[in-house]
């Protein structure tokens, strides 16, 4: 059987790619991701994800270092700024790349910042990271501020531009506020159940069920802490991750999940059997023998992602 394409919608690459140095071309282990996992995994386009709120000193080297990779890979890598491409990538044998911001501080109060952003490739944004900014307030901070009056002003240029809108890191009331503000469906690059591990960075089953009733996609990610029942990250298991998905599906159905695996980014511990991008083929078997049809894997895998990513094509 042919391996399924996988768009996964949240890979911090960059962290591998600047570790792993010369090796990120050919390294198999002892890392989360590099290029040769992905080309056996038949990973097909990547959320390639760069900044966080807390270390916006590095933001501009990591974009830098994005492209870098790009232009060092040109056989293997393509930068995707038309997404009326992605079809065309699923089917080639190149992995393509959608630059995105995961907390989008670096832009300091000013639209032009993100326009130059844009013009530089970025294709989607992630308003907050688990902290405050300038756009609005992280998860793991409090529920009483939203969206500040330029975080409204971001998300209708994202609109306008087409930059996918992600809430990945926003506290519930943004979240909510942003469903209000945005004209086009926004996404959950990574995140996971509330009602299976009651982090609060983790979504609770009404706003699983706002992001199936626009249409949209939740990406389930791979951290431990936030897939093991007990938040413990040394007992995490794939089968946890399993139990998210069955949830998701209960409560917003199959087309709406998908694969967000943050690999490349996690430090609070990997899942058994879950630790690379390799393991998502073991993910797939595990769910073929829990009762799930191929066509409900190629869903999780890629063609939910794929309608997702079509609906911000302008």
């Amino acid at each position: 059987m042919a391996k399924i394409p996988i768009i996964d919608t949240h890979c911090d690459l960059i962290i591998p790619y600047q570790d792993l140095k010369e090796k990120f071309g050919r390294a198999t282990k002892k890392t989360q991701t590099s290029l040769a996992l992905l080309k056996k995994t038949n990973v097909k386009i990547i959320f390639a994800g760069f900044s966080y709120d807390d270390l916006l000193k590095n933001s501009s080297q990591q974009l830098e270092d994005l492209h870098k990779m790009i232009g060092e890979y040109p056989k293997d890598f393509e930068l995707i700024t038309d997404f009326k491409k992605v079809p065309k990538i699923l089917k080639s044998t190149k992995i393509g790349v959608i630059l995105h911001i995961e907390g989008a501080g670096i832009l300091n109060n000013k639209i032009d910042n993100l326009i130059g952003l844009y013009n530089n490739g970025l294709r989607s944004l992630g308003l907050t990271h688990n902290t405050k900014n300038c756009l609005g307030t992280g998860a793991l901070i409090d529920n009483k501020k939203g969206l500040t009056k330029f975080g409204k002003k971001v998300i209708e240029k994202c609109n306008e531009l087409g930059i996918i809108i992600d809430l990945s890191h926003l506290n519930e009331k943004g979240f909510y506020e942003s469903l209000l503000v945005s004209k086009r469906p926004v996404i959950i690059s990574h995140g996971n159940c509330f009602s299976v591990t009651p982090n609060p960075r983790n979504f609770k089953d009404d706003q699983l069920k706002q992001i199936a009733k626009i249409g949209s996609i939740v990406g389930i990610f791979f951290s431990g802490k936030f897939l093991n029942p007990q938040m413990d990250a040394k007992k995490a298991t794939i089968d946890n991750a399993i139990l998210h998905i069955d949830h998701m599906v209960k409560i917003m159905g199959i087309d709406h999940i998908a694969i967000g695996s943050d690999f490349g980014g996690i430090t609070t511990g990997l899942p058994q059997g879950l630790e690379n991008h390799p393991t998502l083929l073991v993910l797939f078997k595990k769910l073929r023998e829990r009762g799930y049809t191929q066509k409900d894997i190629e869903k999780i895998a890629f063609k939910n992602a794929l309608r997702a990513i079509r609906q911000s094509t302008i």
